[in-house]
């Protein structure tokens, strides 16, 4: 039996107009993408260039190009680029790999989870890569530092999963390896991007200002080199957002950067890197194996950075030179 609080409609008459339910509303459809958008083929004479937000994400192929200006202002997923010649070729942030093959005579400025170079010769290379750059059957290669600029390219690092804090542009694997041969040379002064290039991004794209091109660029000039003596530091408290300001600091100092890496340690490795680290706030330590990390390796040879808040330095030669062994070297692969 019902409550007498239920209460029955009364069933509608013949006469009573039924409401509708309203139309479902579509889902929006993904834009449809044209293969042709995402690849340069059998170029020649010509500048190509796709502004921010074309590719997003998208793979592009660059397949028989011959002095052809190409940028690519965009985050992607891979790159490619075959039977280039006498090309400048700017790649923005890629996901993962970029694949240079049977290029000659070509100034390229890329960013890149993964490099791999294949029977490539004459090549000017201006770098960012946070695994070791690969090279295969290549010679007459020179390497520098990504040293390039506009509003989104930070944006873009983190689109592409790119930690601008992990460049290893210097620590180049050569498969073709041979006693008194040399395929590559690290750069050993710093350049912009337009250098390389020989052509402002402003000049390419007009949605790019001169006042873009002129920023600092989002990733820091290393100089890579290997010397004997190296000061170390940390950036613990909120590494990410303070990291830029803080080393913009010991540079102006004097000091001279040489390598960074971003990550975070296991309690293990904290213990093991400040096994030797002399007097440790207690609290700083633990808040290392707790936080993500932007460690630093500067030229023993210059000014040692000065302590900041929520920072540690190694400003003993010796404890600076196992600190960062242990974080560059031993921790490399894991942090």
């Amino acid at each position: 039996m019902g409550s007498w609080l239920c209460r029955r409609e009364a069933p509608a008459s013949a006469g009573d107009a039924v409401p509708e339910a309203p139309p479902a509303t579509p889902a929006p459809s993904k834009p449809r993408l044209d293969p042709k958008d995402f690849m340069v083929m059998n170029a020649k004479g010509v500048t190509v260039v796709r502004p921010p937000g074309a590719i997003a994400g998208q793979q592009f192929i660059i397949d028989t190009a011959d002095d052809c200006d190409i940028f690519l202002f965009d985050y992607s997923a891979q790159v490619t680029v075959d039977f280039a010649t006498n090309c400048r070729i700017f790649i923005g942030p890629c996901e993962s790999s970029v694949f240079l093959r049977d290029c000659r005579r070509c100034r390229v400025v890329c960013a890149c989870q993964q490099l791999r170079t294949r029977d490539c010769a004459d090549v000017d290379l201006m770098l960012f890569c946070s695994t070791q750059p690969s090279i295969e059957t290549t010679r007459d290669l020179r390497i520098s530092c990504f040293q390039y600029s506009y509003f989104s390219l930070a944006e873009q690092f983190q689109s592409a999963k790119l930690s601008v804090w992990n460049n290893q542009w210097f620590r180049v694997h050569d498969f073709n390896e041979t006693d008194g041969e040399v395929h590559y040379r690290l750069a050993t002064t710093r350049q912009s991007g337009s250098d390389v290039l020989g052509r402002r991004a402003s000049q390419a794209c007009h949605v790019i200002s001169d006042a873009e091109v002129d920023m600092t660029s989002p990733v820091p000039f290393t100089e890579g080199r290997k010397v004997q003596d190296v000061w170390f530091a940390l950036v613990i408290d909120r590494a990410e957002q303070r990291a830029h300001d803080v080393l913009d600091v010991w540079l102006h100092e004097g000091a001279c950067l040489l390598e960074t890496r971003q990550g975070t340690l296991t309690k293990s490795q904290t213990d093991l890197l400040f096994l030797h680290g002399g007097t440790v706030d207690s609290a700083l330590k633990r808040r290392a194996t707790s936080s993500t990390l932007i460690g630093m390796r500067f030229d023993g040879t210059g000014k040692a950075p000065s302590a900041q808040d929520g920072t540690f330095v190694a400003d003993d030669p010796q404890i600076a030179q196992y600190m960062s062994n242990c974080y560059f070297q031993q921790f490399l692969p894991t942090i």
